[in-house]
């Protein structure tokens, strides 16, 4: 992947955005009380916008930049967290833009970021269970008892949260930037593929996970 000057100036404008939104919610949001370390954060909605812009090898470089300086400054986790934050977040991200780069189009952004969540899903079921025993101390059986209340219904609405975020502030946020000279190509700037329509879809992403966070709360 050939990185300009320019483009690595906007990454690394996306990996501060990306570094600010998690810095704000510090106090993260539990979707799944009984499971407390399971918090939700939004720094993924800003790498998924960057991976939309730029194609999933610069959503990996965002990605791997902003869990770097999470590990320094904020992290409690170590290197463990580090490791689960990557995996995590690349697997949502990286997924959801390599389906949308292919066709730039409303349904592939609705394509990718519905995979991306099947992807978050799967993928960190598998690696709590290899990493989590570890990190918490317990056998594999007490982690793998959790998959299910616990894992997979945390993840799919952190997925669905994410997907309608990044449909409803893709194009705002890529403007902003344009207008604001900050290096975005013309050729982005102008996409249309993400119209009112798919901001409808988003917001209705929104409120179901909204809804679906304070059923599984109060259950």
């Amino acid at each position: 992947m050939k990185l300009s000057v320019q483009k690595l100036t906007v990454l690394a404008m996306f990996s501060a955005l990306a570094y600010m939104f998690m810095l704000i919610t510090l106090f993260h949001i539990a979707f799944v009380p009984s499971i407390p370390f399971l918090k939700y954060d939004p720094k993924d909605i800003v790498i998924t916008i960057a991976g939309f812009a730029y194609g999933p090898m610069s959503a990996l470089i965002v990605i791997l930049i902003v869990a770097t300086l999470e590990l320094i400054t904020t992290s409690t986790t170590g290197i463990i967290g580090w490791l689960m934050n990557v995996i995590a977040t690349a697997s949502f991200c990286c997924t959801a833009s390599w389906f949308y780069k292919k066709t730039r189009s409303k349904q592939s952004a609705i394509i990718g970021l519905v995979c991306g969540t099947v992807a978050l899903v799967a993928v960190m079921s598998a690696w709590n269970l290899i990493i989590t025993p570890m990190y918490m101390g317990v056998p594999r059986s007490v982690v793998a008892a959790m998959i299910i209340p616990g894992f997979i219904p945390f993840n799919a609405l952190k997925g669905a949260l994410n997907a309608g975020f990044t449909l409803v502030l893709y194009k705002p946020v890529i403007a902003m930037l344009s207008r604001a000279r900050a290096g975005i190509d013309s050729s982005i700037s102008q996409e249309s593929a993400l119209d009112a329509s798919t901001i409808a879809v988003g917001v209705l992403f929104i409120l179901s996970v909204i809804i679906a966070a304070v059923l599984l709360a109060r259950a």
